[in-house]
């Protein structure tokens, strides 16, 4: 398995795909000689050059003697489901971001900005391999956790949340059947930046999946600004003696009891299908599915 910190391709979770090989989806930049970026001097790619890209398809750069931060933009505002990184001093960088769908919003709308201490800019693309985005996320990728790996996505991930209960951690297959593996939750390395730590109970762990209750700990869209004491939501894992893994996705999930309403189908019989619309007979525990009855479906966890 070839690890990642946010860059290369490796394993995947269930529900989701990779082709062996990525596509090119589009070009958006190269350059004849690499072009520097600074924080007064950034790149700007306009919003209409996004216009045939698709949520889960990943933007690439191609980056040259880089030297510390890089921030991904739109309009001035770090763009949703985007990560802080630490590119450090490389004569060549990949660095690879997911598209969500509240990034692929920003990015039609206003553009994508490059910024960061100081970089080269050899070539922009845009790829597509296979990753199909959970309904929900508010950010997608790999993130190879092999001993206290910190993922940390900024706060405009949650520019959107409507005050969903459950926000949900997918971990590739590669973690096996361990669920003794350490997920914490904080916006800070405070104590009042703790939001759940799987040492306290607070952390649902199945084999594919880490759940937190949101509601359970307070937090909701009145409060939701101030809980993000910080400027990021930090995930911090440990394998705890199992095998590395990735971290696949981050989602937002609604109650299911609260939004489902099958009064108008009450007869028809309940069928359940995977996220790939495979008809399931059995649901297995801790796996997420659609419920259907009738002409309603809606995503149910077991």
């Amino acid at each position: 398995m070839k690890k990642t910190l946010l860059t290369a391709i490796a394993a995947v979770a269930v529900a989701f795909s990779a082709s062996a090989e990525p596509t090119l989806v589009k070009n958006l930049f190269t350059a004849e000689a690499p072009v520097e970026v600074t924080w007064a001097t950034p790149l700007f790619i306009a919003g209409e050059n996004f216009a045939d890209v698709n949520v889960g398809n990943f933007i690439q750069l191609d980056l040259v003697n880089t030297t510390d931060v890089i921030e991904i933009k739109s309009d001035g505002n770090k763009l949703p489901g985007s990560t802080f990184c630490w590119l450090g001093d490389h004569e060549t960088y990949t660095y690879r971001a997911y598209i969500t769908v509240d990034m692929l919003n920003a990015l039609k709308s206003t553009g994508l900005e490059l910024c960061g201490a100081r970089f080269n800019v050899a070539a922009v693309n845009v790829y597509d391999d296979g990753f199909v985005m959970p309904e929900g996320a508010i950010w997608g990728g790999y993130f190879w956790v092999e001993n206290w790996n910190t993922l940390e996505i900024f706060e405009e991930a949650f520019n959107n949340y409507d005050g969903q209960r459950y926000l949900d951690v997918y971990l590739s297959p590669d973690n096996g059947d361990n669920t003794n593996y350490v997920l914490n939750v904080r916006t800070n390395w405070a104590d009042d930046g703790i939001w759940a730590q799987s040492g306290d109970g607070q952390v649902e762990r199945t084999a594919t999946m880490a759940t937190i209750d949101l509601q359970a700990l307070g937090i909701n869209k009145d409060n939701i600004a101030e809980r993000l004491n910080a400027d990021r939501l930090m995930i911090q894992g440990n394998p705890e003696g199992g095998n590395p893994f990735n971290f696949t996705a981050v989602a937002l999930r609604h109650d299911p009891a609260a939004t489902i309403d099958i009064a108008a189908d009450a007869d028809a019989p309940v069928e359940y299908f995977n996220l790939q619309g495979i008809r399931v007979a059995n649901p297995a525990a801790g796996q997420i599915y659609i419920r259907r009855q009738g002409s309603v479906a809606t995503k149910v966890r077991f």
